[in-house]
């Protein structure tokens, strides 16, 4: 229990000073932990888009568009704005073998706090599947 001594009223004020020199560098790191916590999340929001977009698109009479969709489904979620999608090749035919889905993002559009630290980084995620199509054609793919 504090008493009333004239030294310990003389440490409460030293107390108070201590207290408001850390709490801004206590605040900062906090801050800091959210927003790079947050661009993780970002980033591993766009790689499982990638992935989602290229698993509707390798089933037989899967399009771009339906993938475009399915990524952007997945990017509104977490709030990413100005997202491309890319599929290739562009158009798939029953002789493609290969399906890759790229999705890049802007990071600093997404981020809550401060997006001048990530201003010119991009978020990109990339996915590569084989085509669901006759098995002679995945056995090219997959080799011997």
């Amino acid at each position: 229990m504090l008493s009333n001594s004239p030294s310990n009223r003389g440490r409460q004020g030293a107390t108070v000073v201590e207290f408001a020199l850390a709490l801004p560098i206590l605040m900062l790191f906090f801050w800091a932990a959210l927003e790079f916590g947050r661009a993780a999340i970002l980033q591993h929001a766009v790689d499982n888009a990638a992935y989602e977009a290229c698993r509707i698109v390798i089933v037989p009479g899967g399009t771009t568009s339906e993938a475009t969709v399915a990524a952007n489904n997945i990017l509104n979620t977490f709030s990413i704005r100005g997202a491309t999608v890319a599929v290739t090749p562009n158009p798939i035919t029953e002789q493609t073998t290969q399906i890759t889905c790229q999705v890049s993002a802007p990071a600093s559009s997404s981020m809550w706090g401060s997006p001048r630290f990530f201003s010119g980084k991009v978020l990109s995620g990339k996915s590569t599947l084989i085509a669901e199509r006759t098995p002679s054609l995945q056995a090219t793919v997959l080799g011997p």
